[in-house]
């Protein structure tokens, strides 16, 4: 009798601990979920836009220095100049559809290019304007969730494009806010086919909406 006292003390310790040890867990994640809530709606969103920089730099290298025949350096000259347009055109489209659809706080915008000097918490020289030009006056928050482009590996288990939502210290976000929202590629081919007009703004529209929505329902609101 006395052994099976025992052991019903000892479990009833180590439930009471585990439940603690719950609780706090639980405790620190809401706390966690609150902070996230408060550093969007008002610190705000940090939107890292592609610039294709190294591919660019990389093609550009090639055609002033690549020993090519006057065929493969005009091939070249066309695919940098379509990249170059490209790039652009969506750049301008991620500002444009953020701009309409984002509006849980403050909105920020600048080149994947200027991640250093964000990480180094430089205040200002590299931010972009509503017409993608960098903006002095447009300074650092005290503090961001950082949105990149990039591959939902880590974060869904795929290799599908992603937006990928990160602290200011590039720690992906936790539950219950999304750490990444994928892309619907299949429905961008469909559409790629059917109206390639419209392809690319309906795959960003599609994905920011999504966004928008997962990090509502996180918030609570």
């Amino acid at each position: 009798m006395r052994h099976f006292l025992t052991l019903a003390l000892v479990v009833s310790v180590f439930c009471t601990a585990f439940s603690q040890d719950r609780q706090a867990e639980k405790a620190a994640q809401e706390a966690l979920a609150e902070q996230v809530a408060f550093t969007l709606k008002m610190d705000g969103l940090i939107v890292e836009i592609p610039t294709n920089a190294r591919k660019i730099a990389a093609m550009k290298e090639v055609l002033e220095t690549g020993d090519l025949t006057a065929q493969n350096r005009s091939r070249l000259g066309v695919r940098l100049a379509t990249t170059i347009e490209e790039t652009e055109e969506q750049a301008a489209l991620l500002v444009k559809i953020f701009g309409a659809l984002y509006d849980l706080g403050p909105l920020y915008f600048m080149p994947d290019t200027a991640l250093a000097i964000l990480q180094k918490e430089q205040p200002s020289g590299y931010f972009y304007d509503a017409a993608l030009k960098i903006d002095p006056s447009i300074t650092l928050p005290d503090d961001f969730v950082l949105l990149r482009m990039g591959y939902a590996d880590a974060a869904t288990g795929s290799g599908a494009d992603a937006m990928l939502l990160t602290n200011r210290d590039l720690a992906p976000l936790q539950s219950p806010f999304p750490s990444a929202i994928t892309f619907n590629n299949v429905g961008y081919l469909f559409n790629k086919l059917l109206a390639p007009d419209i392809a690319e703004r309906k795959r960003l529209e599609t994905a920011v909406n999504s966004l928008v929505r997962k990090l509502r329902a996180a918030i609570g609101e």
